[in-house]
């Protein structure tokens, strides 16, 4: 795979710090951008996310862009999954289903210089690097997925933000896709907290490897302010209209 696509495509995973995530911490986020995302599901939380959600989702790109973007895809090093590697792939299903994208929305499974790497590419292939499976259990692949799956709903704000160089903004961003992927978790009857693990586990994969996979950390809060964001997110959800309880 080019770098470039990389880079451009490198949404879920920040990082490689190698930040350890202390497990009870509870405070909430004190980073500008953060709180700018907390705020804004606050803002909306008596609206129901669900609804919210609904509301944002835009239309799939139509089925003859979605086959010119994948007769088109640069990206080398594609692999076939391993048995194991599909059922573990499997598991993404009722996460695609649930957001409305089991049918536009395809799985490419591929390696590329040992580094831990997901990322939704042109809102159409959702790539995921094999380094990224073999660390996680099902339910943070199901995590980091949902993270990923959250950039269909601010792919124009975030473009914006791309073009603009304005960090501040695709900080708050990438929080909001944390925020949506840990609403989607609890609808389906998953632990959020999965994706806290999942990204100290792949943070401290890429710092062992060395690699950052082209990933520009600008774009991220530290991953300790990420977790505490996470985890108000989880305590904001399960207290919003519709939540389910655990």
């Amino acid at each position: 795979m080019g770098r470039g696509l990389v880079a451009a495509v490198a949404a879920g995973i920040l990082g490689w710090s190698g930040i350890v995530i202390a497990g009870n911490q509870k405070e909430r986020p004190t980073h500008p951008a953060a709180q700018a995302a907390l705020r804004y599901f606050e803002s909306v939380r008596d609206r129901g996310f669900e609804a919210l959600l609904r509301e944002l989702r835009p239309p799939a790109p139509p089925a003859a862009s979605r086959a010119l973007i994948l007769e088109n895809l640069p990206i080398e090093g594609g692999v076939s999954p391993t048995d194991r590697e599909a059922r573990k792939l499997s598991s993404l299903r009722p996460l695609l289903r649930w957001h409305n994208r089991e049918d536009s929305i395809e799985v490419r499974l591929f390696t590329y210089g040992g580094g831990a790497f997901t990322g939704l590419y042109d809102r159409t292939v959702l790539l995921i690097s094999r380094e990224t499976l073999g660390p996680l259990n099902t339910d943070e692949l199901v995590a980091i997925v949902a993270h990923e799956l959250g950039h269909d709903y601010v792919s124009d704000e975030y473009e914006q933000a791309t073009q603009q160089g304005n960090d501040h903004r695709l900080q708050e961003l990438e929080l909001r896709c944390d925020g949506i992927a840990v609403i989607a978790m609890a609808r389906l009857g998953l632990n959020p907290e999965r994706l806290v693990s999942s990204l100290t586990k792949l943070s401290r994969h890429n710092a062992r490897v060395g690699t950052s996979n082209g990933v520009n950390e600008a774009r991220y809060v530290p991953l300790e302010q990420r977790a505490r964001f996470i985890r108000a997110m989880i305590t904001l959800t399960a207290s919003s209209p519709g939540s389910t309880p655990r």
